[in-house]
């Protein structure tokens, strides 16, 4: 009897364990891709408002503008 209560414990933490490393390894590849992704949008924005002559942090510099 002792074994069946064992057992679903046993699972659970598998389980848990399971969750935990598939978790790392999915914010382990995505982490890198977000920050790439930043890089690229900042830059983007840096361009932009240099093109127009306005500040970086400027709000006319994050519109679209024909130029």
């Amino acid at each position: 009897m002792s074994d069946k209560k064992q057992h679903p414990i046993f699972i659970l933490f598998f389980g848990k364990l399971i969750q935990i490393i598939l978790f790392v390894m999915i914010q382990i590849i995505f982490i890198p891709l977000a920050i790439i992704g930043i890089i690229v949008a900042v830059y983007k924005e840096m361009g932009k408002s240099k093109k127009m002559g306005a500040l970086f942090h400027s709000k006319w510099a994050k519109q679209d503008s024909p130029v």
